[in-house]
C-alpha cells in the first residue's frame, strides 16, 4: 500500500508506522502540501503532541481539511486527526477543561459493523484535552465514551475518525485491533 502518514507533531509516531502493513511515507503537518496526498492508497492524520486546538487554529490545518474533503481515497484520523476530520465537517468540538490521559471504557453504539465485532465495552487508550460532541448526519457514530465520540465513520466515504490512540499501550486495550480491522476494510 502506498501511505501517507501525515505527522501532526505526534510522539507515537514509531508506534504508528508499527500498525501499517507498509512503511508510509511520513510528512509533518507544516511542510505538507496538497500533492502529497496524490496517488497514495491511504491517509491517515496522526494525534499531536502540543498541536493547537482544530477549532482555536483552524488555519494550521487547511491543507489537511483540503485533502480530506477532496480525497476519495480512504481517510484514518487518530486523536487530532479525528477531530481535524470532524471539524472538516463542520461537527461540534467541545473542549474538557483538562486533558484526559489514559485507559477509558468505550460503548459500542453499532455491533452489527465488520470494525466493530466488538459487543460489549472495550478499553482504549486517549490522550487529550478536546472532544467530539456532535457529528453531522452524514456521519455514523460507531462507539461512544462519556466524553463524546470515539469512533466515527463518513456513510458515503471512506473516513474514520478514532479519537483514542490505537497505537498506545496495544496489549492492555482493543484500539489496535480496531484499527487494523479498519485497514483490513480498506484494503477490501
Amino acid at each position: 500500500m502506498n501511505i501517507l502518514l501525515i505527522d501532526n507533531q505526534t510522539k507515537h509516531l514509531e508506534k504508528i508506522c508499527r500498525l501499517l502493513p507498509d512503511t508510509p511515507t511520513v510528512v509533518p503537518w507544516n511542510k505538507l502540501s496538497a500533492t502529497d496526498a496524490l496517488g497514495r492508497d491511504l491517509i491517515i492524520l496522526s494525534g499531536g503532541t502540543n498541536v493547537p486546538s482544530v477549532t482555536e487554529y483552524e488555519e494550521f490545518f487547511l491543507i489537511q481539511k483540503s485533502i480530506i474533503l477532496g480525497s476519495e481515497k480512504p481517510i484514518i484520523g487518530i486523536c487530532l486527526g479525528a477531530q481535524i476530520i470532524a471539524n472538516a465537517f463542520d461537527a461540534e468540538l467541545e473542549f474538557l477543561g483538562k486533558k484526559r490521559q489514559g485507559i477509558i471504557t468505550v460503548l459500542p453504539t453499532e455491533t452489527g459493523t465488520r470494525i466493530l465485532s466488538i459487543h460489549s465495552p472495550f478499553q482504549v487508550y486517549e490522550g487529550h484535552s478536546w472532544a467530539i460532541k456532535k457529528l453531522p448526519e452524514s456521519f455514523d457514530v460507531l462507539a461512544e465514551s462519556e466524553d463524546g465520540k470515539e469512533i466515527f465513520k463518513h456513510s458515503s466515504r471512506p473516513l474514520w475518525g478514532l479519537q483514542f490512540h490505537p497505537e498506545h499501550l496495544i496489549d492492555q486495550t482493543s484500539g489496535d485491533e480496531i484499527f487494523l480491522r479498519i485497514l483490513n476494510d480498506v484494503k477490501g
